[in-house]
């Protein structure tokens, strides 16, 4: 499954998801290493995550 990504263009990948009581809890990366979870489709606020630093 790909998405576009709101704010960078970029397209998401599913990495798991699950059932709950509230609905699908769904787990997106970003090409750009960002994450994201969504619950029945929407984003959960404060649950978007950076991409991780890069070392160097």
């Amino acid at each position: 499954m790909d998405e576009r990504c709101l704010l960078e263009g970029h397209r998401q990948t599913l990495v798991s998801s699950h059932y709950t009581s509230q609905g699908i809890v769904r787990y997106l990366r970003c090409a750009c290493g960002r994450w994201q979870v969504e619950l029945a489709g929407h984003p959960l606020p404060g649950t978007e995550r950076p991409a991780p630093a890069a070392h160097g």
